[in-house]
């Protein structure tokens, strides 16, 4: 549960230890603020992340997903 929902617990009493478990949900917010990064850079990192155009001819259009040849089917 810490891994996840940053709860912190007593593992003898399993009770929550509430000041812990709200100093480790703040500190992994500030955490994921450090990470973050704005729409423009986003959209540019995922259009990098393109497959491979061979892939494409069985994906389609990229990242739309648009069928760009005929469904072969055996």
């Amino acid at each position: 549960m810490r891994e996840i929902y940053r709860v912190v617990y007593d593992p003898i009493d399993h009770v929550v230890l509430a000041a812990e478990t709200e100093e480790g949900r703040r500190a992994e917010r500030a955490a994921r603020r450090s990470r973050d990064h704005s729409w423009e850079e986003f959209a540019t990192e995922w259009d990098r992340l393109s497959p491979p155009p061979e892939l494409l001819t069985w994906f389609g259009s990229w990242p739309e997903g648009v069928a760009t040849a005929p469904l072969m089917r055996m």
